[in-house]
């Protein structure tokens, strides 16, 4: 069974991570606009069960950071599973496939019961450091985060302190995360996104 194994870590700012990067010799693979639809039933069995149906729109931004190359367009449909208790990274299984008519996947999920719940949106730039993915997000009301993913978590670790990032984790889902925000803008949100909470206190 397919397995992501990742974790990630708040930051003040990506500055001292690219530089860190750049020494490494790690391969930037492109930036995007990432809109994530989240699905479940209306008695939330997905959410309760630590699981999740993501389809996740990618796009570039209207101009590229710093004029360097951005990703095409892409729509990615993902199914993860709960994550693996007691370990300091996040171990679940993952399914993805890329998906070539999303308002047909969508209808198909309506006659199922499954109807979008959450709408969240992200900046993400991503680099490769040999077979370790690394992706810089920033979320509107909870600021920066670096995530590593990797084959396993000595590397993640490695990885961590190669990035000079913090020890301790971020276990928590980028949706709590958000949704915890919300509430202490006393917002309840269905879209949590850049152009949506622009009036909203920001939260770091």
């Amino acid at each position: 069974m397919p397995k992501e194994i990742e974790a990630k870590f708040k930051v003040a700012t990506f500055a001292a991570v690219r530089r860190a990067l750049r020494l490494a010799g790690a391969k930037r693979l492109g930036c995007a606009i990432q809109t994530d639809r989240y699905f479940d039933t209306a008695s939330r069995v997905l959410l309760k069960a630590d699981s999740g149906v993501r389809m996740r729109l990618s796009k570039p931004p209207k101009t590229g950071a710093s004029g360097r190359s951005c990703r095409d367009s892409h729509v990615l449909l993902t199914f993860k599973g709960p994550a693996k208790k007691g370990s300091r990274a996040k171990i679940r299984s993952e399914f993805q496939v890329r998906l070539a008519d999303p308002a047909a996947v969508e209808a198909v999920f309506a006659q199922c019961g499954l109807k979008p719940v959450l709408t969240i949106q992200k900046r993400r730039e991503s680099f490769r450091l040999g077979k370790t993915l690394i992706e810089l997000d920033e979320l509107p009301l909870i600021g920066r985060f670096v995530e590593i993913e990797a084959a396993g978590e000595k590397t993640i670790d490695k990885v961590r302190r190669m990035l000079a990032l913090p020890d301790k984790p971020i276990n928590d889902h980028y949706v709590n995360l958000l949704l915890a925000a919300c509430r202490r803008v006393n917002k309840t949100c269905g879209e949590i996104s850049f152009n949506a909470c622009r009036d909203c206190l920001a939260i770091r």
